[in-house]
């Protein structure tokens, strides 16, 4: 098992001067699915160390997930251990107290952590993967300093290992900062690229790709081109179905019955993003309820939801809106304890990591509150 620093993709693993090791090392080298990987753990010199020290680990999997880990002492350090899904092969951490208080994340850089013992692993793909994972809200929580070009780095790292990873989704990432960082000096560069993508075989995707480009290099007449040539070509296909979704947001003031009938289209003509675009359908309609405040309907419509999680950060805010409120009457405590009782009722299919947990926290505290307004403190736990 590898340990990789986040932009030379080194290992964390060094020995000061009497041989003691210091920063991560993996504690054994696990073999099987789901088995869990064992790492140790010695802080930086002079770092303040309280009684309970935890673990925020970040990894991929279809999102951005993130585990919690409680750190225990091992002789003259420290030990974690983490399970993840066989599928995951990175992880990257940071160390914090029990209130969130930062207490170590390599100097701002995080601790890049590559399970080289599962089955899926890539070695050209831990850069890439690293970016990958840092480009989300995992940069923020873990309080990282990484500048664009640090990840321009980390993508030319995987590249430089296998080129044909510039085919892959994730390049246009990589394209998007490079344009960002150089501007019009690798504008040739980019073009290149997307006239590869449209030579290749025929393929949505790469087409997709291709107008991507056009998009980020703001070249109209090569976008316009470009969308009617994939557009008749998959009429049906995920480009269409983005642009269905395009002008959904687009329409102010749907009525039910006009998104109802957007969603029965919708479903009959496309299918493989079919999940996460109803959910979008489905959430405009439950706002539309919560407003009128016709609970039958708000409870028809989160049971639709796909992810559930959605279902209970709306109610969430919904509550929160209406407890900030000086002029609150007891007939909306009323409307958001039921809401509230519907969010916890909702949490257990939900809660699959700690963001959603995190999220299920706020809306219990929500919850107290409500009842602690209404003078029902004490069964705000039962």
């Amino acid at each position: 098992m590898k340990t990789s620093y986040i932009c030379f993709l080194i290992l964390f693993t060094v020995s000061t001067a009497n041989g003691q090791l210091k920063g991560i090392w993996s504690d054994q080298t696990p073999t099987g699915a789901g088995s869990a990987n064992a790492y140790n753990y010695m802080p930086p010199a002079g770092a303040f160390m309280p009684e309970k020290v935890y673990v925020h680990a970040f990894f991929k999997t279809d999102k951005l997930e993130m585990q919690r880990i409680p750190l225990s002492r091992h002789r003259n350090h420290y030990r974690f251990v983490i399970t993840v899904p066989d599928k995951v092969t990175l992880l990257v951490v940071g160390f914090f107290d029990k209130t969130g208080h930062l207490i170590d994340n390599n100097n701002g850089q995080g601790y890049v952590l590559s399970l080289d013992n599962k089955e899926d692993y890539r070695e050209d793909k831990v850069g890439l993967l690293t970016a990958e994972t840092l480009l989300t809200s995992a940069r923020r929580l873990l309080q990282l300093t990484l500048d664009r070009s640090s990840f321009i780095d980390l993508y030319e790292s995987s590249y430089s290992l296998n080129p044909d990873l510039k085919f892959d989704d994730t390049y246009l990432t990589y394209l998007r900062l490079l344009y960002l960082e150089k501007g019009e000096s690798v504008k040739g560069y980019l073009l290149e690229h997307a006239f590869d993508l449209e030579a290749k075989k025929q393929d949505e995707s790469n087409l997709m790709q291709a107008y991507e480009i056009y998009s980020i290099l703001n070249l109209m007449n090569e976008k316009e081109r470009l969308e009617t040539r994939i557009l008749e070509l998959y009429p049906d296909g995920k480009f269409a179905a983005s642009e269905f979704m395009s002008i959904f947001h687009r329409k102010d003031n749907l009525s039910e019955s006009e998104v109802r009938a957007m969603i029965d289209t919708f479903a009959n003509r496309f299918h493989e993003a079919l999940l996460d675009a109803l959910d979008e359908f489905y959430l405009h309609l439950l706002q539309s309820a919560l407003d009128s405040r016709n609970l039958t309907q708000v409870i028809e419509l989160d049971e639709k939801l796909s992810n559930k999680l959605l279902a209970v950060d709306l109610y969430n805010m919904e509550a929160e809106q209406i407890i900030a409120n000086s002029l609150t009457k007891s007939s909306d405590l009323d409307f958001i304890k039921v809401l509230l009782e519907r969010a916890r009722t909702l949490s257990p299919v939900a809660i699959e990591n700690q963001f959603d947990r995190d999220i299920l926290s706020e809306a219990i505290r929500n919850y107290a509150g409500v009842l602690y307004r209404k003078e029902l403190v004490d069964s705000a736990f039962v």
